[in-house]
């Protein structure tokens, strides 16, 4: 499965998600490919933390920022694992588009606040343009770095955007803002290998893999 992290606006954490769902997958036994789409190297950097640690099992982590590269590793490699996480944006990219034209999955995490929704509408825009080119494939949206409070107005706020747009399948949970996801994420670990564990991180992180299980 090919499960593409998306979205045109930076910082809405979508190098945690990807290093999350890749290090989560892999410890269910997965094996798992993690690429970095982008020319920062969050999701490097951490998984070169993970193994400088020495966690197992091993993820295999690459780097394919151009749009050609990446779509032609993926045609080469797509077989050799379970799951290919790729880590894209944010901004529009050749990578960008070479991601969602091979897709199966693709999750576009977004935060509450008015940049982070207004992102929303370029990521249509990108959206509509790949499923015009290819069979249609599940797009969620999740609500990503959150107000603990749950029905606070600004995620409220956020949520509601979502009508708007309905390439978006709306997830029925949200990620909290939660420090734990930051320092698990890190050092290439999932909240469930991270110590101490975070019973709400955990949960929140479960409801994501079941999502790619479906």
């Amino acid at each position: 499965m090919i499960i593409a992290i998306a979205n045109s606006k930076g910082g809405v954490g979508k190098s945690t998600i990807a290093v999350q769902g890749s290090a989560e997958r892999a410890r269910r036994g997965r094996d798992v490919l993690l690429i970095n789409g982008d020319r920062q190297h969050s999701s490097e950097l951490a998984m070169l933390a993970r193994a400088e640690a020495r966690v197992e099992p091993a993820i295999a982590c690459v780097r394919y920022s151009e749009g050609p590269e990446l779509r032609a590793q993926l045609k080469h490699q797509r077989t050799k694992y379970d799951d290919v996480f790729i880590d894209v944006g944010g901004r529009d990219s050749s990578a960008m588009r070479a991601a969602l034209s091979m897709a199966d999955v693709v999750v576009v995490p977004f935060a509450p606040g008015s940049f982070d929704v207004w992102a929303l509408e370029e990521m249509n825009e990108l959206l509509q343009e790949a499923l015009s080119t290819r069979d249609p494939f599940p797009i969620y949206a999740l609500l990503n770095l959150a107000d603990p409070k749950k029905e606070s107005a600004d995620n409220l706020e956020a949520l509601s955007a979502l009508d708007d747009y309905p390439v978006y399948e709306r997830l029925p949970f949200v990620m909290v803002r939660r420090k734990q996801f930051a320092n698990a994420s890190g050092q290439g670990l999932s909240v469930n290998e991270f110590k101490p564990k975070v019973a709400k991180a955990s949960e929140e992180l479960d409801l994501l893999m079941a999502v790619f299980d479906k």
